[in-house]
């Protein structure tokens, strides 16, 4: 749509900023951090499918004997 309407319209429109959009651009990849905490979600999402009842404490154990803390 960049073709059709400004770069600063199209930023306004999806709340985002004409910085980020460029670094987005740039780099054009997702960050290490959003990276690590996909893998974290599926991660607890696997585990939670094994054992539904646990609450932090439990979880926070179980993803620490794998290694994700």
């Amino acid at each position: 749509m960049k073709n059709r309407y400004s770069i600063t319209w199209l930023t306004e429109m999806a709340k985002a900023q004409r910085s980020g959009y460029y670094k987005w651009l740039k780099n054009g990849k997702v960050s290490l951090h959003t990276q690590d905490d996909l893998l974290l979600k599926e991660q607890i999402s696997t585990i939670h499918q094994t054992h539904k009842m646990y609450g932090y404490p439990h979880m926070k154990i179980a993803l620490r004997d794998k290694d994700f803390m």
